[in-house]
């Protein structure tokens, strides 16, 4: 998978989780994340928003989400 490939797959995915939590992100917003979370997996990613989606009641911050990908 390409760089460009797992970007495109991560801003979708961050995109939909705003919707869920009716959060309105920007690119600026988009960018840190990305900056945050590339060096995961792209499946260790989507199983952190996935969890994010079951577990949280508002939009997870990045820390909370590698925590989800990393333990406490």
């Amino acid at each position: 998978m390409t760089r460009d490939t797992k970007y495109q797959s991560f801003f979708r995915a961050l995109i939909l989780l705003s919707k869920i939590f009716s959060k309105e992100i920007d690119e600026q917003i988009i960018q840190t994340y990305w900056y945050v979370l590339k060096d995961y997996s792209e499946k260790e990613i989507r199983q952190a928003f996935n969890r994010a989606i079951r577990e949280c009641k508002f939009f997870p911050p990045p820390a909370q989400l590698i925590e989800f990908i990393e333990g406490n």
